[in-house]
C-alpha cells in the first residue's frame, strides 16, 4: 500500500487500484476535482516525489508538457510507490453539485437548428456560476452535460440544444411539454467567471457555445459594468438568428460590451490578435472542442503568452 503525504496533513493510505484523488477524499481532504473522469482538468496537482501511472484523459485535461513539468491528474493517477503532492492554492469555491428533479417551463426554437430548454429551479434555486454546467436527462435521450444560458437569480434555468450533434437529445427534448419531468445533476465545470481574473474578458463561443458566454457576459458587467467584453462568434448564417435577439439584449445600454463576428475561418486568429494587444486579457472559450482546442494551440504558441484561457473539456475519453 502507497502512502500519500501532503504539507500539512497527516500520511494518506491509497489501496492497490486506488486513484490520488479517491484517498484524498476519502481521507477528508479538499482535494480540487470536478468530473472524475479525466475531462475537466479541475484536479491538477503538483507531484514532488515519487511516480504515478495515468488512466486515460484527454489531453485538454492534462498536456504532455504538463506531465513533464511534474503535473499530474488526481483522477486519473494511481501511485507506484509512496508520492508527495503540492495541492493548488486556494481559489473561488464552486457550488456542491447536487441531483434533483424538475419539470419542463417550455421548450421553444432559438434558431432551426437550436431549442430553448426552460427548467424550473428546486425550491430555493440552485447555486451555480456563470460558464458552468449540469447533466440533464429526460424522456426519450440519455443525460448529457448542457450550459447554464442564465445566472443563478433568474427565474428558470435556461439551456440552449443544438439538434446537431447531440445524438438526438434536441430532437427529444422538441417533444417535451410543459409540466413533462426531467432531471439535472450538477452544476459541474471549472471555466466559470472569477471576478479578479486579469484584463478584459474575450469570450470565443461556437454554436450552443454561447449559451455559457452569455452567463459569464452578464456576470462580469453585472459586477463591473466597465469592464471590457468582448465576444467572438463566427458570422452567423442568414437563415439561422440564433443568438441574435440574446447578444442584442445583452449590449443594449452596455458601451463595454463589444461583438465580433468573423468568418469561421478567421475565428482563432482574429481572437489570438486581439489577444495580443492591450492588457493581459482572461480568455472564455466554448463550442466544439476542435475550435477549442485550436484556439488553445495558438494562445500557447503566442510569444508573450499574454492571456489566462477557461474552457471546460466535453469530449469523450476512453474507459
Amino acid at each position: 500500500m502507497a502512502i500519500l503525504r501532503i504539507a500539512g496533513l497527516p500520511p494518506i493510505p491509497v489501496g492497490d487500484g486506488t486513484t490520488l484523488l479517491q484517498a484524498a477524499l476519502a481521507a477528508g481532504v479538499d482535494m480540487p476535482h470536478g468530473c472524475r473522469s479525466g475531462l475537466c482538468g479541475a484536479c491538477r496537482v503538483a507531484l514532488l516525489e515519487g511516480r504515478v501511472e495515468h488512466d486515460t484523459h484527454t489531453p485538454a485535461a492534462l498536456s504532455a508538457d504538463e506531465r513533464a513539468a511534474g503535473i499530474v491528474l488526481a483522477c486519473r493517477a494511481r501511485p507506484l510507490g509512496d508520492v508527495r503532492l503540492a495541492l493548488p492554492a486556494p481559489r473561488m469555491p464552486a457550488p456542491t453539485p447536487r441531483r434533483f428533479a424538475t419539470r419542463v417551463v417550455r421548450v421553444d426554437r432559438l434558431g432551426p437548428r437550436t431549442l430553448r430548454l426552460v427548467l424550473e429551479p428546486p425550491p430555493g434555486g440552485l447555486a451555480f456560476l456563470a460558464g458552468q454546467y449540469a447533466t440533464i436527462g429526460f424522456a426519450g435521450a440519455a443525460p448529457r452535460d448542457f450550459s447554464f444560458a442564465g445566472l443563478p437569480g433568474d427565474p428558470a434555468l435556461v439551456f440552449h440544444l443544438r439538434q446537431a450533434g447531440t445524438d438526438g437529445t434536441a430532437d427529444a427534448a422538441g417533444r417535451l411539454r410543459r409540466g413533462d419531468p426531467a432531471m439535472v445533476e450538477g452544476p459541474f465545470g471549472i471555466a466559470y467567471f472569477r471576478e479578479d481574473d486579469p484584463g478584459p474578458l474575450l469570450l470565443v463561443a461556437a454554436g450552443t457555445g454561447l449559451a455559457p458566454m452569455l452567463s459569464v457576459a452578464r456576470a462580469a458587467l453585472a459586477a463591473n459594468p466597465g469592464r471590457r467584453v468582448s465576444l467572438f462568434r463566427p458570422l452567423p448564417s442568414r437563415d439561422d438568428p440564433y443568438g441574435v435577439a440574446e447578444l442584442d439584449a445583452l449590449a443594449a445600454g452596455q458601451p463595454a460590451f463589444a461583438l465580433h463576428e468573423p468568418s469561421p475561418e478567421a475565428l482563432v486568429q482574429t481572437v489570438l490578435r486581439a489577444a495580443g494587444t492591450g492588457p493581459r486579457p482572461t480568455v472564455h472559450a466554448a463550442g466544439p472542442p476542435a475550435m477549442v482546442a485550436d484556439l488553445d494551440r495558438a494562445l500557447t504558441a503566442a510569444p508573450s503568452r499574454p492571456w489566462v484561457l477557461r474552457a471546460d473539456a466535453f469530449t469523450p475519453v476512453a474507459p
